[in-house]
C-alpha cells in the first residue's frame, strides 16, 4: 500500500523522518579548495562509500515500507506510520539508521541528525513537510555532536511504547535509545554486538579518522565509540531512568 499517493495524488501521511547528513562534509570540501585532483579524489571516495552504504540499506530494507531520499552528503529516512501504536514502524527506521551510523563509522564519516514524527510526504522527486523540516532543524540546531537526536514528538511515542512492557529495562527501546548529558535522547547505535574487525574499524576511525576539526566532538565521539559499554563520563543513562 502507497500511503503517499490517494487515486493517484500525492498526499502527507503521518511519519516518522529522519534527516542526517556526514559531519565536515563541508570542511572537507574547503580544504579541498580549487585543487582539481584533491576534489576529485574525495569526489571518488565519498561517492563510492555513498553508494555502497545507501544501496546496502536500501537492499536490506527493500521489502519493508521504508523510503530514502539522498541528496549530496544528506540522507532522509522516513517510514509512514500505519499502526495505532506506531511501534513496529520506529523498529523499522531505528533499525536502519542504527545499520547506517555503523557502517559509515568504520569508513571514518561519522553522521548527525534528527528524527521526528509528523505529517510528510516522500517519493522520488520530492520529500515535503513539517516532518522533514523539524528533522533538518534538530539536526542543525540540537544534535550539536555525532547523534541522531529524538524530536518532543518522537520522545512520546517512545514514553507510549515503554508501558507495554512488564520490565522496561528489558525493552527494546532501553537499548536503542539513550539519553545524553544535556537530556537529549538520542539513537544508540552500539547497541548491537559486534566483532572484533568492527571494533578494529571504529577504533581506527576514531584515532585516526576524524572528519572534523571541532575538539570538542572529537572528544565526544571517542568517549562513545571507544568505551561502548562505559557511558559514565558523558553521563549517559538508559531511557527509562530519564524519561518523563
Amino acid at each position: 500500500m502507497d500511503y503517499y499517493f490517494k487515486n493517484g495524488q500525492p498526499q502527507t501521511h503521518p511519519s516518522y523522518c529522519a534527516f542526517i547528513d556526514i559531519l565536515g562534509f563541508s570542511q572537507m570540501i574547503f580544504d579541498c579548495g580549487n585543487n582539481k585532483t584533491e576534489l576529485n579524489s574525495l569526489l571518488l571516495r565519498l561517492h563510492q562509500i555513498l553508494e555502497e552504504e545507501t544501496s546496502k540499506l536500501k537492499k536490506d530494507f527493500e521489502d519493508s515500507p521504508l523510503r530514502f531520499k539522498v541528496f549530496t552528503d544528506n540522507i532522509v529516512i522516513a517510514s509512514p506510520i500505519w499502526s495505532e501504536d506506531e511501534e513496529s514502524e520506529f523498529a523499522f527506521i531505528i533499525w536502519a539508521l542504527s545499520e547506517y551510523q555503523m557502517r559509515m563509522a568504520k569508513e571514518g564519516f561519522f553522521i548527525r541528525g534528527g528524527l521526528t514524527k509528523g505529517e510528510l510526504f516522500i517519493d522520488e522527486n520530492i520529500v515535503f513537510g513539517p516532518a522533514l523540516i523539524e528533522a533538518y532543524e534538530l539536526e542543525s540546531r540540537k544534535a550539536i555532536n555525532p547523534r541522531i537526536v529524538l524530536s518532543e514528538g518522537v520522545k512520546t511515542a517512545v514514553k507510549s511504547h515503554l508501558a507495554f512492557y512488564g520490565e522496561v529495562a528489558r525493552s527494546p527501546q532501553n537499548y536503542d535509545i539513550y539519553s545524553d548529558y544535556d537530556n537529549q535522547l538520542f539513537v544508540n547505535y552500539l547497541q548491537e554486538e559486534i566483532n572484533l574487525d568492527d571494533s578494529w574499524h571504529l577504533i581506527r576511525s576514531v584515532s585516526y579518522g576524524f572528519t572534523v576539526s571541532n575538539y570538542s566532538i572529537q572528544l565526544y565521539d571517542a568517549n562513545y565509540h571507544l568505551s561502548p559499554t562505559d557511558f559514565s563520563p558523558l553521563h549517559l543513562k538508559s531511557i527509562y531512568k530519564t524519561i518523563d
